[in-house]
């Protein structure tokens, strides 16, 4: 495991084989002691879900977008989060170690470290994407 994030009742795992694991949690009571349990279903498995099996080092879903972001190899990938389908990378980004997102005023701002710099994108609903 190299990365992990949940939404909703979902549990995302991105591993260092570039596979993105995804469960489902529900919740009951257990009959017997009357305490809450949560129990996780795999809910489905992709395998070489990151290209040429790279390790999949961060995930941050955005349901609100239906986007989920991905760290592979330096590089912010986005996909649509409902069907998993690739979007395109995150422009103007190669190096990147780590990223952060915030929402601001409505709009979402997203800080990538590349190096010694940092990068401040922000999301444009019009175009779909992050710009610098």
């Amino acid at each position: 495991i190299e990365a992990i994030a949940a939404y909703y009742n979902r549990v995302m795992i991105g591993t260092a084989d570039g596979s993105l694991l995804l469960y489902v949690v529900t919740a009951s009571k257990d009959p017997n002691t009357g305490t809450d349990r949560f129990v996780p279903n795999a809910s489905d498995c992709r395998a070489g879900f990151a290209e040429k099996k790279k390790a999949i080092n961060q995930l941050l879903p955005l349901p609100e977008l239906d986007l989920l972001l991905t760290l592979v190899d330096g590089q912010i990938l986005q996909h649509k989060l409902k069907k998993l389908e690739p979007k395109s990378p995150v422009k103007g980004i190669k190096g990147c170690s780590i990223f952060a997102l915030k929402k601001h005023n409505g709009n979402y701002l997203m800080a990538a470290a590349v190096k010694k710099k940092l990068f401040i994108y922000e999301w444009v609903d019009s175009d779909g994407e992050f710009q610098f």
